[in-house]
């Protein structure tokens, strides 16, 4: 049960944000809204996907506007994506094959590379990556 709550939270996501037909993007969007309110997410629509982003129990996940993600990243409980500093449109650029671990953060003008592996509630910034 839990697996199927994941992949409607992550396939919604992907349809509402990447959507290059309106319809299909509206029709997503309440959807998805109602399901982030639900489970306590705020997963931006503003946001690069390649592929949808994999989610495992999906609660509590925070991704900022304009983050952009490359192919298989894997997101995890508690993780959060976004900017440094409020209105600064600084966001993290996620490479493929990147896995978050449970509670890790990114904030800022970060790049993470491919094939990393994020341990779980460590901080990332632009000074400590």
């Amino acid at each position: 049960m839990l697996r199927i709550r994941d992949i409607l939270v992550s396939r919604l996501w992907f349809a509402s944000s990447s959507s290059r037909f309106f319809v299909v993007r509206t029709i997503c969007l309440l959807p998805h809204y109602l399901i982030c309110i639900i489970l306590g997410n705020d997963l931006s629509v503003n946001v690069k996907q390649e592929n949808p982003v994999v989610i495992y129990h999906a609660l509590g996940i925070v991704v900022g506007s304009g983050v952009e993600f490359g192919k298989n990243v894997v997101l995890r409980a508690r993780v959060t994506l976004g900017e440094d500093i409020l209105n600064s449109k600084t966001a993290p650029k996620i490479g493929n094959n990147v896995q978050f671990g449970i509670g890790s953060c990114v904030f800022g003008d970060v790049f993470i590379p491919s094939n990393r592996v994020l341990k779980a509630n460590k901080v990332y910034t632009k000074k400590n990556i």
